[in-house]
């Protein structure tokens, strides 16, 4: 009989092991997720607010040259996609 009553609180035991395991795993998974959420505007790098163009433009208005990049332009240096940037304008 005493074998079957340590047979159950080891069941008991790793049951809660499990559980308590489980539910701390998804709380560590979601303060990863929000600590990354918060830091997303750090990984993305400094805010692009300035655009300088060197030459003379010839045949492009300045403002539409400045319209075409700023709808390119992603949250920071680091989102920005060069590529579509260059090819806007």
């Amino acid at each position: 009989m005493s074998e079957r009553k340590t047979e159950a609180r080891v069941k008991f035991w790793r049951r809660r092991i499990v559980v308590l395991g489980t539910a701390a795993g998804l709380v560590l998974a979601g303060a990863l997720g929000l600590v990354l959420w918060l830091a997303a505007p750090l990984f993305a790098g400094p805010a692009l607010t300035r655009l300088t163009v060197s030459g003379r433009l010839q045949h492009v208005d300045p403002g539409a040259v400045r319209a075409a990049a700023a709808a390119n332009v992603g949250r920071g240096f680091f989102d920005t996609h060069v590529e579509r940037v260059s090819a806007a304008v």
